[in-house]
């Protein structure tokens, strides 16, 4: 099983030193390509799911999350 870890959205854009509404942009990018039919550009990009919860918490696999923000445009992970 894949390391699965919790984290609000505000904490996430802390981490990678980019804003709440850069991460909500590159959520809604992922979810898009997901429910589109593109199942297999939004897995390779970041193969687990990926979702917002109540309360706005993001659910990632660790290892994945870093090739799924630099495969986005509009974000650099510094």
């Amino acid at each position: 099983m894949e390391d699965i870890t919790l984290l609000k959205k505000g904490q996430l854009a802390e981490i990678f030193n980019t804003s709440v509404s850069s991460i909500e942009r590159m959520m809604r990018d992922y979810n898009r390509l997901y429910k589109g039919g593109y199942e297999s550009d939004a897995k390779r990009c970041c193969p687990s799911p990926v979702y917002f919860s109540g309360g706005g918490t993001v659910r990632f696999s660790v290892q994945d999350i870093s090739s799924f923000l630099n495969h986005l445009d509009d974000i650099e992970v510094l």
